[in-house]
């Protein structure tokens, strides 16, 4: 980039020596051999191979073709005049003047393009290798293994079917027709019922290339549907029972987050969506209709929840500058707050019970945040490994009779396909942290005997992990 901005910037400072009519010959030849690398550098596409970093290879190809189009334009009158028509004692003044305007505008373009090049010498150089260094995946999550409380739980295998895909959502309900309570295990193909006694009931595959998907019941006639919140910066949809897309929504600038809940009290969920972008957050009726929007920007993740137990539901979402956005049924923004640590993906729980009310879970800085929906930090936890980029889940589980409900949460870094599992007791003591080197979506606790005791289920790829 730098070697195209300075042979190009050296072709203006020629064109601008021979527009003043400079007829001596070895300022000429030296013209034509900056003019000969130009052509040489646009036809071997030589920025291109100044850039080492795969992710960001397209962005030079559009960049060199763009400027050098426009540089071309630019500087086509002028080249015309030098080596097709040359220049002759009869130009007019306006031939002239025009002459300098094309002048102007190229020595402007080359120290654009200059600067320009600086940049990206800049970002190859000092900016890009710091990002790699925040985004390598650390040595320790290469091995699977328990480190922290080895005969704290035991540890097996409690449902398995490689059809399913990623395990995204573990719910318990009425979802089939007919009697008796479902355990759901929902992955991003598929969705596998189990009885009340943990026997398979039912498979459905998803006729979609899902995300995240959801159980949830848009009528509420306890028969359910599924929603696909995506994976970030891709559509979302509402799919039937049966597996099928009822609606898909998204387009530019992208879908990061979708989700639902009834906003107006009507009976009926509704479907708050997030753009990537500034493409803001918009509300959805049950037909996948905008109902309407309100501007934001890198609305990372949403969701909907009584955030001060009057009985109604606020929009809940991050963005770009790392805020708790709380908004109104309509959309006003009632109140937004900026947390210590950077506020992006986040998810709900219960804390420190299952009768306490929701709060907002984050993983930040090795140190898994609960935060109330104004900001502030209502219990926080050492969480060695977590780092920054990892999305995390909780919730409370009974995992003792005599001893209050314990906290367990799974952070899941998607990009890496690793996750980290972390049991906490209720002084906030970790009493059990595991690796997993494949991305675990769910969690979920479960009484597995009829008992007042639970067992934690962790969602994996194609399999659900019991731990009691």
């Amino acid at each position: 980039m730098v070697l195209s901005a300075i042979v190009y910037s050296l072709a203006n400072i020629g064109n601008i020596f021979y527009s003043f009519k400079y007829r001596n010959q070895t300022i000429k030849t030296i013209y034509k051999i900056v003019f000969f690398l130009i052509v040489f550098q646009f036809a071997t596409g030589g920025i291109i191979d100044t850039i080492s970093h795969q992710e960001i290879r397209n962005i030079p190809l559009i960049f060199h073709i763009v400027i050098w189009c426009v540089g071309f334009l630019l500087f086509f009158p002028t080249f015309r005049a030098n080596f097709i028509l040359g220049y002759k004692n009869h130009l007019t003044k306006q031939v002239m003047k025009k002459k300098k305007i094309f002048i102007s505008y190229s020595v402007v373009l080359g120290i654009v393009i200059i600067l320009i090049g600086i940049g990206f010498f800049a970002y190859r150089y000092f900016i890009s290798p710091i990002i790699s260094s925040r985004m390598k995946m650390p040595e320790e999550l290469n091995t699977p293994k328990v480190l922290v409380g080895s005969d704290f739980l035991l540890k097996e295998l409690f449902v398995q079917d490689v059809r399913l895909g990623t395990i995204t959502d573990i719910a318990l309900g009425e979802f089939e027709p007919g009697p008796g309570p479902e355990v759901g295990i929902v992955g991003s193909k598929g969705v596998l019922f189990l009885d009340e006694n943990f026997n398979v009931k039912s498979l459905t595959m998803f006729s979609v290339n899902a995300g995240h998907v959801e159980i949830i019941d848009v009528e509420g006639d306890r028969i359910c549907e599924y929603l696909d919140r995506g994976g970030g910066w891709q559509d979302v949809s509402l799919i039937d029972h049966k597996g099928n897309a009822i609606w898909t929504y998204g387009g530019m600038p992208g879908v990061d987050n979708i989700c639902s809940g009834d906003i107006d009290g009507d009976g009926l969920l509704e479907f708050v969506v997030g753009f990537n972008g500034g493409g803001g957050v918009q509300l959805l009726d049950r037909n996948g209709k905008e109902k309407w929007k309100q501007p934001d920007r890198n609305v990372w993740h949403v969701e909907l929840v009584d955030t001060n137990d009057d009985g109604s539901l606020e929009i809940v979402h991050s963005n770009a500058a790392g805020q708790i956005t709380v908004r109104d049924r309509e959309g006003n923004i009632i109140s937004q707050a900026k947390p210590s640590p950077y506020f992006s993906h986040f998810s709900l729980c219960r804390w420190p019970n299952k009768k306490s009310r929701e709060y907002a879970l984050l993983s930040e800085n090795d140190i898994i945040w609960i935060f109330d929906f104004d900001g502030k930090v209502v219990a926080q936890f050492n969480a060695p490994k977590c780092g920054t980029l990892g999305h995390a889940r909780g919730i409370p589980v009974k995992l003792k009779t005599d001893q209050p409900e314990y906290f367990a949460v799974i952070v899941e870094f998607s990009n890496w396909k690793r996750s980290i599992l972390y049991v906490y007791n209720e002084s906030g003591t970790l009493v059990y942290q595991e690796i997993f080197t494949e991305s675990c979506a769910s969690i979920a606790a479960v009484s597995i005997d009829k008992s007042n005791v639970e067992s934690i289920l962790v969602g994996g790829v194609g399999k659900v992990w019991q731990y009691k």
